[in-house]
């Protein structure tokens, strides 16, 4: 059996893992689907570390929330 996972939560857990690549990986899938869960990343702490990022950065303009 096969369950949809939201890209949102899979880039939660490589976030956790480390992996950097795969978390803008699946940030940017978010994007491209609309998903709704994106629009807590600028708050949600486990992506903290992301802020300072020109790849954050670089998210939050094409979501519209620049700083």
């Amino acid at each position: 059996k096969e369950r949809y996972v939201d890209p949102y939560f899979i880039a939660y857990i490589y976030m956790g893992l480390g992996d950097i690549d795969k978390t803008y990986e699946y940030l940017e899938k978010c994007f491209e689907v609309g998903d709704m869960y994106l629009s807590y990343l600028p708050i949600d702490q486990i992506f903290k570390e992301l802020h300072d990022n020109p790849r954050f950065e670089a998210l939050m303009k094409k979501m519209g929330l620049e700083k």
